[in-house]
């Protein structure tokens, strides 16, 4: 194996994650959309967002 190998195959296994149908850009519209509902959940209650963020999971926050 040359030296080179072991980054060509690092830089393939990156883009095949960033292109994968588990892609980070995948998960962004789904924890906005929980975002807005939190927003509008403090809103319509009177509630301090933060103090509901805290209540989210760490992968959230």
């Amino acid at each position: 194996m040359r030296q080179n190998d072991s980054a060509i195959d690092a830089t393939e296994a990156i883009g095949r994650v960033a292109v994968g149908p588990t892609a980070w850009r995948d998960h962004i519209p789904r924890e906005r959309a929980m975002l807005v509902t939190l927003n509008e959940r403090c809103a319509s209650v009177g509630g301090d967002v933060n103090a509901h963020l805290s209540a989210l999971p760490n992968s959230l926050v």
